[in-house]
Formats: structure tokens, sequence, C-alpha cells
């Protein structure tokens, strides 16, 4: 547990960050386990697969099936006992251990997805790095019916990719350094703030400051509602521009009431502009509460 949660360190993957909190909690890492062990100075990243780090005792590796059958003597396989995520750990050729983790689905999920079909959203697809079976699973329970499973980077990528060629404008929700590639070849993209990697929040389009899947929808809403409202504020700044323009030319309007109705018009939009304060989350976002 202790090499484990070392290598897991120089990773930002979710399942990392997982066991790293997890032998913390469980006080894993100890100083003699390092002086056994000898410390390593860096542990490189595969995205998507897996770190690996060279020590005394060999190749520390720690990843996925695919990435330890490249450093494991004999074939290696993900157990199909263990539904969700499973990690396996490796030294200089031998399979130490596997870590399993549960898929916990959040509790807003569901309510988000549909809020996005009601807007209008209706091919969703959840891709994942995830095996087949857990991702189908998961997908299941939230309406979700195109899986893209076992998923490396360049894969959402090219999922992505395929979209935008075939016409459609994509929006892309992300957090991890996995989705990086996806979040910025997207038509639109979302990064969910709180839990984001910061190279994942700055190439996004749009950042959630707070991890509520519910902000989804009403970010559209407000999007929607902005691109609206500045439409008819040209219109009104175009037309009440005109109507003065033509009185004026025809005498009926004086200089001074030219400059104050010029005016006018300037405090009608930015008033239309400011209906948009209007827009809150508290008729968005219902509280949940979890026991």
């Amino acid at each position: 547990m202790s090499l484990a949660a070392r290598l897991a360190t120089g990773s930002a993957h979710p399942v990392s960050r997982a066991l790293t909190r997890y032998a913390e909690s469980a006080h894993a890492v100890t100083a003699a386990d390092e002086i056994e062990i000898a410390p390593f100075e860096r542990a490189l990243e595969r995205r998507g697969l897996g770190v690996i780090a060279q020590t005394l005792k060999g190749a520390a590796v720690l990843g996925r099936a695919e990435w330890l059958q490249e450093h494991v003597n004999g074939h290696v396989q993900a157990p199909e006992t263990i539904d969700g995520p499973c990690v396996g750990l490796a030294l200089d050729g031998k399979l130490l251990a596997r870590f399993g983790f549960a898929d916990a689905l959040r509790a807003e999920a569901a309510d988000a997805l549909a809020e996005l079909r009601v807007l209008g959203l209706v091919r969703q697809t959840l891709l994942t790095g995830d095996r087949e079976a857990v991702a189908r699973k998961m997908a299941a329970q939230v309406g979700i019916d195109t899986v893209v499973a076992q998923a490396l980077p360049h894969d959402k990528l090219d999922y992505v990719m395929y979209e935008l060629e075939a016409g459609r404008h994509p929006l892309v929700v992300g957090d991890g350094l996995n989705d990086v590639l996806a979040i910025k070849a997207g038509a639109i993209s979302i990064a969910m703030g709180e839990r984001g990697i910061d190279i994942a929040v700055t190439s996004a389009d749009i950042v959630l400051l707070a991890d509520d899947l519910r902000r989804i929808p009403t970010c559209i809403r407000l999007g929607r509602r902005c691109r609206q409202t500045a439409t008819v504020n040209a219109a009104i700044g175009m037309a009440w521009t005109v109507a003065i323009i033509a009185l004026a030319a025809l005498g009926v309007l004086v200089a001074l009431w030219v400059a104050v109705l010029h005016n006018v018009g300037t405090f009608v939009v930015i008033a239309n502009a400011g209906r948009l304060l209007r827009i809150g989350e508290a008729a968005e976002i219902r509280t949940t509460a979890i026991e």
C-alpha cells in the first residue's frame, strides 16, 4: 500500500487520488516502507494507463491491466469480480496487488441529464476509461444510451472529432487530465472547477466553480438567454437610433432632445440586459439531502 500510494502521487487521475486518500486515512505510508523499497525521485505517468518509477528493487508500476502487461512476466487480466475500476501494482516484473474501486453515482447526475434532455441535448454519450460492464451499468442509471468504455485520451478526442466531422456541435464536460484533449476539441466545453485539475480548467470554455452537475443546464439556459437578450438589444438600439435620426432630419427634434433620447435608449438597453441578473440558481438547483 505504501508503494502504491507513493506511485499514485505522480498522477492526477481520480483513481490515483482515491488511492492516495485511502492510504493516508489508513496510515499506510511509513518511513520503514520507504527505506525498504528505496525512495524514487519521480514517477512518470502515461495518461490513461498508469505510472512507473525506478527503484532499487526494479521498476515499480501502478495502472490498468494493459499497462501492467508491458511490465509483468505473464498474462495480466482485470478480475471480473470487481465491478468498479481496478488497478494493479507490480515491482520488478511481479504482480504484487490489485486495488478495486467502487464507482459512486452523483446524487444529482440523473436530474442534471434529464434537464439537459428537456433543453434539447438528447444525444448523450458517456466517454470513460472504465470497463464496458461498469460503464453501461452507470449509464443505465442516468439514461445514457451511448457508451464508449475503456477510452484513452486519444479515443475521447477521436470521438469528439467524429461528431464535429458529422456536422454536430458536441458539448464536452470533464474534469480530469484524460479529458483535456476532448475538452479542447469540443465545440463548447465545460470543466468542473472544484475537483477538476488546472489544465482541464484552463482548457475549457466555461468553468463551473461549484461541483454540482445541475449547474450545467443552468449554464445553458443562461447562455441562451444572453444570446436572446443581445439580439433584442441590438434590434432596440438600431431601431431607436434610426427613429431619432429620422425625427431630427425632419426637424421634429432639436439637438437637446436628440441627446436626451439617445441616452434614454442606452438606459433601455441596459435595463433589458439587467433582467439577466434575475436568472438565479435557487429555482434551478434543488437541495439534495444525503443521509
